[in-house]
């Protein structure tokens, strides 16, 4: 209940918060920063900031004040490395404008941008002549889209996509003009009445207009004025068709397509018209129904050379058994004559190679095929892919063997995609080196290619790593943070734990940050370690997460722990092994392990059975329960879980599958207290989605997100030591109307030297913000924001030493040169106001 006195106390705080303003800016930076936001190495240090003079609240001769919270500038916690961009990138596209080329592909780095999933996103990058990136990390150009195709009309470009329609889980057919800035300048939806999604779009320019094909079952086809009218207003149905793509030859406009029978040809003339009666038939009967795949066709000097793919379908297939998969090509002229009867063979594999993607460009008087090989045999627990590129001449020669770009066994690839134009061809494709399991963090990469194969060294789209997930502790002399960081994507390792300690004064002390996770995987093929969790042991910091282990449709993860001196350094050449064993956790997901500040070591307990490992301070793990005799490891129940210890025994919170919290009391040796016994610690009815706790001195406080009511609200209730909710009917800390991204992290409250402090994610007034509140012993609330900025930031994690709060978070900065996720730090400090 509010008193009297403390509301008092709160309106003189409320009249100190005015000197709040003058009081930050006279502090230090903490960091000096250059326009990345990574600290300046050529900047000298600043010096820390000395500790304020806090008098001690318990002293009666210290007069009450209304203690002020100082908040600092964002803090890069580690300095970027350049390597494969951040994320998923897939479904690449190129075109030459005569000056430059346009490489656009399909993009995921907003996929869970906030806690929101997103649609794909095209994002784009122009590239030199030479295969240098003039847009480094590469820039979003169309939000929720998907299956890019691109041609230009020698100057600037035009870029056919599907736009992700969330109502009804489909897609619409639109045309983006971007000019050769790589600048997007407008968009044409084209009316066409589909009932499902389109796949298989491709466009051309007619030196007149654009030329729109697509297929889903049924080819259509529909023109688009350079003004962006759609002509005749409409899209046209052609024929059934599962494959489909189109060329100029300089007269008409060649469609062809595959179906269930083979593959076709239609010349479409300027007006629109198609020019013959019935379709030109490429391929020659007697081919098995069903055998067809990807079609291609490139234009020159009226030939059109016309590739498919045909095979069968082998799943994990014998490849002494069955028909080879056949890359194949014809070339017709642009008065629809076949020159070739019998098709041409580029490419004979195994059966167990599927042909799935198709490319055709002109170099010259060649035409170059890239064809995509989708392997179906899996390999460690994954399909892979091969791109290949074969040549053929004008006059239906194939020119040499085949020459492979990405090689299923060794360096795996899928969607190649090659120009015509500029000063060779140029072939891009999405790299699989970064691909573990059922999870994909696929790169650009490309290669320039003439008659004897690849030229020159590969070009790869670059930006920083990602880092996701920070969680920090104090170990007795710094901050601890850790987080599961990507920069070693291609060296076999989708992602590893990195850390870094802070000093007091929020200098960063290990810039690079130090790495973590285990050498040898601790089950299975470790392919993903995320989702760490900092705790201290009583004299050092040790760092749990997930160690994860590649698996055809699921990663299986396990509970893994590394020890870091007060010094940085890793104690423990292989991590820790408590044999908890966490099973079909889907890609990236799953919640950090359950750890706690133990009596003289940590705890891992186990939600569903309160099944406990002990780590002494030496790294020696005593375990209270019992192994799967089939896989040597403690089946343990993963789910998202928050703790507090008053320093006599702990509060463990855990959610429960219907939206609630569950709370426990363990002793400090992690013993069940009560007969174990658990307690509502939210109202029936409430929907919880995340959630944490703090002990203020005399009560647990347990903070969460309730999402129940009609808006997202932050919820608080004290907890007394014995276990008994003291607020039966919750105290409203913030609410946030019509805001979707709400959120806490599981360390998302803490108790600093005069109040608890809570810090949350909503909506601010451009992107997600974090905001925060400090929580009187009657929970009355007074706010603060953390951030404000056009970024999307994550949930901070919060730890406390004395007056020192270091609120710690990841932040999505697409702009070069990040292009990525990151993790950021601001020193929160309580301090008596400026006199």
């Amino acid at each position: 209940m509010s008193t009297p006195a403390s509301r008092l106390r709160r309106s003189l705080r409320s009249l100190a918060l005015v000197t709040q303003a003058a009081l930050f800016l006279s502090l230090p930076a903490c960091v000096e920063t250059s326009s990345s936001g990574s600290p300046d190495p050529t900047e000298p240090e600043t010096p820390e900031t000395p500790d304020p003079e806090i008098p001690d609240p318990t002293d009666p001769e210290t007069p009450e004040v209304p203690y002020v919270l100082a908040i600092s500038g964002e803090v890069a916690l580690s300095a970027p490395t350049l390597g494969p961009a951040a994320q998923h990138q897939d479904h690449p596209a190129i075109a030459w404008n005569g000056d430059h080329y346009l490489l656009v592909w399909e993009d995921n780095r907003r996929s869970v941008e906030g806690g929101v999933s997103h649609a794909p996103d095209l994002w784009a990058a122009r590239v030199s002549a030479d295969g240098t990136f003039l847009d480094p990390t590469g820039k979003l150009l169309i939000e929720g889209a998907w299956a890019p195709t691109i041609t230009s009309d020698g100057t600037d470009f035009r870029v056919g996509f599907i736009r992700y329609i969330p109502q009804d889980f489909s897609g619409r057919i639109e045309l983006a003009h971007v000019s050769a800035a790589g600048e997007l300048l407008s968009e044409t939806p084209i009316p066409c009445n589909l009932n499902r999604s389109a796949d298989a779009l491709k466009v051309a320019f007619d030196g007149t207009n654009y030329v729109v094909v697509w297929a889903n079952g049924d080819a259509y086809h529909a023109r688009v004025s350079p003004q962006g009218v759609v002509l005749g207003g409409e899209c046209a149905l052609l024929a059934p068709a599962y494959q489909v793509d189109v060329a100029f030859d300089g007269t008409n406009s060649q469609i062809v397509l595959t179906d269930l029978t083979g593959v076709k040809g239609y010349r479409l003339d300027p007006q629109g018209n198609l020019v013959d009666s019935a379709p030109l038939v490429i391929t020659p009967p007697g081919v098995p129904e069903g055998r067809y795949y990807n079609v291609g066709v490139a234009c020159t000097g009226g030939v059109c050379t016309v590739a498919w793919g045909e095979g069968e379908y082998e799943l994990w297939g014998d490849p002494t058994s069955g028909e080879p998969t056949l890359i194949q090509a014809a070339r017709v002229t642009s008065g629809g004559v076949l020159l070739d009867a019998q098709p041409i063979t580029l490419v004979s594999d195994d059966p167990y190679n599927e042909p799935f993607h198709l490319d055709v460009a002109i170099d010259g008087q060649d035409a170059v095929v890239v064809a995509g090989l989708w392997t179906t045999m899996m390999y460690e627990g994954r399909p892979r892919g091969t791109v290949m590129a074969a040549r053929l001449t004008a006059q239906g020669l194939p020119v040499g063997s085949p020459h492979v770009l990405a090689s299923a066994w060794s360096t795996p690839g899928v969607f190649g995609a090659i120009t015509t134009g500029g000063p060779r061809p140029l072939v891009v494709w999405s790299d699989q080196a970064d691909s573990y399991g059922p999870g994909y963090d696929n790169d650009i990469k490309g290669v320039f290619v003439d008659a004897t194969g690849p030229v020159g060294a590969p070009i790869l789209l670059e930006g920083a790593p990602d880092q996701r997930q920070p969680s920090v502790a104090f170990d007795g002399e710094n901050f601890v943070v850790a987080w599961s960081d990507g920069r070693n994507g291609h060296q076999g390792h989708s992602k590893d734990i990195y850390v870094t300690r802070v000093s007091p004064g929020a200098q960063v002390l290990d810039p690079q940050g130090v790495r973590l996770s285990a050498t040898t995987p601790l089950y299975g093929f470790a392919a993903l370690d995320h989702r760490p969790r900092v705790v201290f042991d009583g004299e050092k910091a040790v760092v749990s997460y997930l160690n994860c282990e590649v698996a055809p449709l699921v990663y299986t993860c396990v509970t893994a722990l590394s020890r870091i001196s007060t010094a940085g350094a890793v104690l423990d050449a292989a991590s820790l092994n408590p044999l908890m064993l966490h099973l079909q956790l889907s890609h990236g997901q799953g919640y950090a392990p359950p750890v706690l500040s133990g009596d003289g070591g940590i705890l891992v307990v186990e939600p569903r059975e309160l099944a406990t490992a002990h780590i002494d301070q030496s790294g020696q793990i005593t375990r209270d329960y019992d192994l799967d005799e089939e896989t040597y490891y403690f089946r343990a129940d993963n789910r998202r879980t928050a703790s507090a210890s008053s320093g006599s025994e702990h509060l463990y919170l855990y959610a429960t599958t219907n939206g609630q919290i569950q709370g426990v009391r363990l002793a400090l040796d992690g013993t069940p207290l009560d007969g174990g016994a658990r307690f509502a610690v939210v109202p029936s009815g409430s929907q919880v989605t995340s959630f944490s706790a703090a002990f203020d001195g005399q009560h647990y406080i347990a903070v969460w997100v309730d999402e129940a009511g009609p808006a997202p609200r932050i919820l608080a209730s004290r907890i007394t030591t014995t276990g008994t909710v003291v607020d039966t009917t919750p105290v409203l800390i913030a609410e946030h109307p019509g805001c979707d991204t709400v959120a806490l992290d599981t360390q998302g409250a803490v108790r600093g030297t005069h109040r608890t402090i809570v810090a949350w994610k909503a909506c601010g007034p451009n992107s997600t913000d974090l905001f925060g509140a400090l929580l009187d012993g009657d929970l009355t609330a007074e706010h603060f924001t953390l951030t404000s900025d056009a970024f999307t930031d994550e949930a901070p994690a919060l730890s406390s030493s004395g007056s020192h709060i270091l609120a710690t978070y990841s932040s999505t900065r697409l702009s070069a040169p990040l292009g990525a996720e990151r993790v950021y730090a601001r020193l929160l400090t309580e301090a008596p106001p400026s006199p």
